[in-house]
């Protein structure tokens, strides 16, 4: 199995290799498409957690005053 972060940083070097021994380059590229909407779904969520918990903090400061 091949580590993301070597196909991201070695795209080239990965389709070549996938080349010789019969499988399909254009699927590197599919699979680097999914992995950018994958982080940037991540920070996504992040940041919405992050609102979440200030919102929650809010709340508990308007509770307690």
């Amino acid at each position: 199995m091949l580590d993301i972060r070597l196909i991201r940083d070695h795209t080239d070097s990965v389709k070549a290799g996938l080349a010789k021994v019969g499988f399909d380059a254009a699927s590197v590229d599919d699979l680097l498409t999914l992995d950018s909407r994958r982080r940037e779904l991540i920070a996504s969520v992040e940041a919405m957690r992050a609102q979440r918990r200030k919102a929650s903090e809010a709340i508990g400061a308007l509770q307690k005053g």
